[in-house]
């Protein structure tokens, strides 16, 4: 893969913007000649991130979640459409203003510009780029990483299930101890009255519980499966019917199977230990999270570092929460502070540019997550963007 800084020193420096990002159109062309086409886009790409949460939720379903889902969906929509539609006016205006093309001014600012929307968003907006900007700018990180840690880490699958096993215990413990919500693959245990009983925490027989839940995850599962398919079916086929039909039979369920494995793992462990634990050694916190923790076996069902990452996205996130708390209980002056500086919002911005830079130039370090994110934020401009970069690289040769 051509480097950035040999790109630059071959003529890409003193390139003309219409030479490299639009050739054959102006700017003016470039900027606002694909307006419709990034609002078709948006839709696609926000439509699964409202509609998985709802298909969670099940029979819990009311207006209010349709409503709220809609009114987020909007949100999602208008702040996409601003970003992918402000990333080409950022990129030949920073070229306009600096004269050349910089390692800064290529890809880094350019990016950092537009995203700056998402300070200006609500809450919940906010809070979801940074979350997902996070988990693939953390991925994309660990695969470009040269020491021996995240090349260890990215190469052995073993490490890969124990740290995540170590992630699972702690997410599922906190959720059950100190009440801490997290969006987690699987819903912790309830919280027992008596730490020293072996009696389990939940309503009804063991197996009730077990079977409840695993079909709570298996419905889940193939729901996501599904879905999963029909939109990239829709997506990518001109004959979606015929090409879903395909994919539906060979399709072989991941998500259902690692869902209910978790589940059954979780459930049955827990409800073991308070069986077998005739003598009270261990109370109802250790018997809990080493349930939890065997429960990341499910883990080698499906090794992908993109669910690790967002195992440890989630464990960054509680200790955060947990770290506030502490703090909030001891008054401490300078937690006030902290809190007034919009950290994930600047983290976002920032995210945007690394992965942008890191797609058009080492494009092996992103995960599937991350290059739907470039190409959300590109407007799914990034494949041609790239194209034409070296297009004209070899052009210059």
């Amino acid at each position: 893969m051509v480097s950035l800084s040999k790109l630059l020193d071959q003529g890409l420096r003193d390139a003309k913007c219409y030479e490299v990002f639009h050739p054959g159109r102006t700017c003016v062309e470039f900027q606002f000649g694909h307006s419709v086409y990034l609002i078709t886009k948006c839709i696609k790409y926000f439509l699964p991130i409202v509609t998985v949460p709802l298909i969670i939720k099940g029979r819990n379903l009311r207006k209010k979640h349709f409503r709220n889902a809609l009114n987020y969906y909007i949100e999602l929509l208008v702040t996409g459409f601003l970003i992918s539609q402000s990333v080409p006016i950022a990129q030949c205006g920073v070229r306009a203003l600096s004269g050349k093309f910089t390692k800064g001014s290529f890809m880094f600012i350019p990016m950092i510009l537009p995203t700056w929307v998402v300070c200006f968003t609500s809450a919940r907006v906010a809070r979801l780029f940074a979350a997902s900007m996070f988990q693939v700018t953390f991925e994309a990180a660990l695969r470009n990483g040269k020491n021996i840690i995240p090349r260890t880490l990215c190469k052995s699958k073993l490490i890969q299930g124990l740290v995540f096993m170590t992630c699972s215990s702690f997410i599922l413990h906190a959720a059950q101890t100190c009440g801490i919500k997290a969006l987690w693959i699987v819903k912790n245990i309830p919280r027992p009255t008596n730490s020293e009983s072996d009696k389990c925490s939940h309503d009804g027989s063991c197996s009730r519980f077990c079977l409840k839940d695993l079909a709570r995850n298996i419905l889940i599962g193939i729901a996501i499966d599904l879905f999963k398919t029909i939109v990239l079916s829709f997506t990518k086929s001109k004959s979606f019917l015929n090409n879903l039909g395909k994919k539906i039979i060979k399709l072989n369920f991941p998500t259902t199977f690692f869902l209910a494995s978790y589940s059954c793992i979780y459930t049955i462990t827990s409800c073991l230990l308070n069986r077998l634990n005739s003598t009270q050694k261990f109370n109802a916190q250790s018997k809990h999270i080493t349930a939890a923790f065997l429960g990341g076996i499910s883990y080698f069902i499906m090794p992908k570092l993109t669910i690790l990452c967002y195992a440890i996205t989630i464990c960054i996130e509680i200790s955060w929460k947990i770290f506030h708390r502490h703090s909030f209980q001891k008054n401490l002056k300078y937690i006030e502070l902290l809190k007034k500086i919009p950290f994930h919002r600047i983290y976002t911005c920032l995210s945007a540019g690394y992965l942008v830079h890191t797609y058009i130039f080492r494009p092996e370090s992103l995960s599937p997550m991350g290059l739907a994110i470039v190409k959300a934020f590109t407007g799914d401009r990034a494949p041609e963007m790239k194209a034409d970069i070296y297009k004209f690289f070899k052009s210059i040769q």
